[in-house]
């Protein structure tokens, strides 16, 4: 499959929610944040990324990764990570300087500067949770060929800008609380955890306030909080995440 150039992608947009390429694809993730191999098996070019989280080893599935040049980021192909994070663009063996950019919703997006050759090569790339950063735009799956076009307003991940437990109480006599947010964008669903580990907790229906029921003794507690917006494109599950709130209470007064 050649990719096809889908227009240019902007800094200030993010990543639509894309669709999934076909499983198959390996790839293996990569300890650094940055890591170039190069193969001399072949000279078409095929140039093979594959993105991961940072520190984790964990593949990143539907990324958008746009390969291009400063004047184009996707002029050789705007496309979608499988499950593994890989993607493949085929017939680079070009000498033109290029501009590898990859983000996802949820974590904070790069772009490298790639030389250009005639051989085989692999790129790891990782990138760390969060938000922000460069970001590609109009990614589709492996095929499949779409007009470039602005994204909807769908497009955008929402975000936390506003969250407390019990109105910002101090203390709590209850180890059931209400969690109070405020958000910009929508969202359909929320996950909160007394742990960092958020991403363990169940997702749950979104209500305009939340009941939740604390963990452990009496004294200091901790909430972490997130909403995301979870629909279903193509049979593909699309997942948009904002960022993590965290507010504390002192359960029993003490």
């Amino acid at each position: 499959m050649t990719p096809r150039a889908l227009g240019t992608s902007n800094d200030d947009l993010r990543c639509p929610g894309p669709r999934l390429l076909p499983r198959g694809s390996g790839g293996c993730a990569a300890g650094l944040a940055c890591a170039l191999a190069v193969s001399q098996s072949g000279s078409a070019g095929e140039l093979t990324v594959q993105v991961s989280k940072r520190g984790a080893a964990k593949p990143i599935g539907a990324a958008a990764v746009c390969l291009g040049t400063p004047a184009n980021l996707a002029q050789f192909g705007a496309l979608v990570a499988d499950d593994s994070g890989t993607v493949k663009f085929d017939n680079m063996g070009i000498r033109t300087p290029l501009l590898l950019t990859v983000s996802k919703s949820g974590f904070q997006g790069r772009r490298i500067a790639l030389g250009g050759s005639q051989m085989d090569r692999r790129v790891n790339l990782t990138l760390v949770a969060g938000g922000g950063g460069p970001t590609c735009a109009n990614a589709v799956a492996s095929g499949q060929v779409v007009a470039a076009t602005a994204p909807s307003t769908e497009a955008f991940a929402p975000a936390i800008v506003d969250f407390r437990i019990n109105r910002g109480d101090a203390t709590t006599e209850t180890a059931k609380v209400t969690l109070m947010y405020a958000l910009s964008g929508t969202a359909s669903h929320y996950r909160a955890s007394s742990g960092e580990d958020i991403e363990a907790a169940e997702w749950k229906p979104l209500a305009s306030e939340v009941q939740y029921e604390l963990s452990g003794t009496a004294g200091p507690q901790t909430v972490y909080f997130q909403v995301g917006r979870l629909s279903s494109r193509d049979g593909a599950d699309i997942e948009s995440t904002s960022n993590v709130a965290v507010d504390s209470i002192v359960l029993g007064g003490g």
